[in-house]
């Protein structure tokens, strides 16, 4: 998930929050998940995944809208990201 260089000595974090899918302060509960230097995966072309995982299920609410909000405080961190109407980086495939 995570490109680029990686930051020695600040992490990577994601959480959830909740406004009609834009971004928020306010962070569904026990949806913040931080991953040290170490534990980031780094790749030129998309294939090495960095994985979140919550210590615990995640409930949200049916007819919400929800947005993933991925934090570091070192501009190092580049992310790969999949849009609907663009091609693919790793197989060129129409998504």
């Amino acid at each position: 998930m995570v490109d680029g260089g990686v930051a020695e000595e600040v992490g990577v974090a994601v959480a959830v929050t909740m406004d009609n899918g834009y971004p928020t302060q306010e962070i569904v509960p026990l949806s913040e998940v931080t991953l040290l230097p170490d534990d980031v995966a780094v790749s030129d072309d998309s294939s090495i995944p960095t994985n979140f995982r919550f210590e615990s299920p995640v409930y949200l609410q049916a007819g919400v809208e929800y947005a993933i909000v991925v934090l570091s405080n070192d501009d190092a961190y580049r992310m790969w990201l999949s849009e609907i109407g663009k091609d693919d980086v790793k197989t060129g495939e129409f998504i």
